[in-house]
């Protein structure tokens, strides 16, 4: 039996709402189809609440081409008999893009939660935070589109190719090291801790923003110098406290200088 109570369901996705159970009675193999597949983040009581709200807009959202829609006063309703004629399909067209966008945003949200969990351990956790920009909601926030659309899940999928042109970028910009201990930072949730106000978690913070900006950029073709600029200033400004950086080859090859055959040299030569 599922999880989720019909007065859960109904208040969680209204446009399915019913006075009968009939609906719900349909809905239970979709809730627990999709309880199933979120099942790795149970044991975490603080995510329930996103995960319950997930596993309901998830189900709405693959169930609602098989379920018969009406249009009502106060919006969408759902019936299971043929007693009424269904709402247009251009309706059902919109509800089922804005469950798709509210189911995107809520499993970005109950993921990037659960990396303040014992799940950032899981290896669905490691592969999730595979960039700077790691969920859709990310992309939107710095100003991604894919060919002209907002991205949620299915966009963000097919922008992987420029998600990973984008981390490269910022990768040889900040070298291997750096990256990877920043990546792993993230997987632990590091960016949502209140409990630092350490130098280095002060520097992690403003290598983020300014990494985000920089793959933002690449991703977006947009002009990307000052955005290397200014994150090459926060390398220098944080030295001290990134030496992922200060000991990479990359720094050894911005900061070291040319060879100057001086007499003070212990390899000075007679030319």
């Amino acid at each position: 039996m599922s999880i989720i109570t019909k007065q859960k369901f109904d208040a969680l996705v209204p446009a399915f709402r019913d006075a009968t159970d009939s609906v719900y009675r349909k809905m239970v193999p979709q809730l627990e189809l999709y309880e199933n597949r979120t099942g790795e983040f149970a044991p975490y009581e603080e995510l329930s609440e996103l995960r319950e709200r997930y596993i309901c807009l998830a189900a709405a959202h693959n169930a609602v081409r098989s379920l018969d829609l009406i249009l009502t006063g106060s919006g969408f309703g759902v019936i299971s008999t043929a007693e009424k004629s269904p709402a247009s399909q251009a309706r059902v067209d919109a509800l089922q893009r804005q469950l798709y966008e509210e189911c995107s945003d809520v499993f970005d949200e109950l993921r990037t939660k659960a990396l303040s969990t014992a799940w950032n351990e899981t290896s669905n956790a490691q592969d999730m935070v595979d960039s700077f920009l790691y969920t859709p909601t990310l992309l939107r926030k710095y100003g991604v589109l894919c060919e002209e659309r907002e991205v949620f899940i299915r966009e963000y999928a097919r922008l992987a190719p420029q998600r990973h042109e984008g981390a490269i970028h910022v990768l040889h910009e900040i070298s291997p090291e750096l990256y990877e201990a920043m990546l792993n930072w993230l997987r632990k949730g590091g960016e949502f801790r209140t409990d630092d106000n350490s130098p280095r978690q002060h520097a992690m913070k403003t290598l983020l923003e300014r990494g985000r900006v920089l793959m933002a950029r690449d991703m977006t073709a947009g002009p990307t110098h000052k955005a290397c600029q200014n994150l090459r200033a926060s390398l220098v400004i944080f030295a001290d406290s990134i030496p992922e950086y200060t000991n990479s080859a990359t720094y050894r090859a911005r900061h070291s200088g040319f060879y100057e055959n001086k007499a003070d040299h212990p390899t000075f030569f007679f030319s």
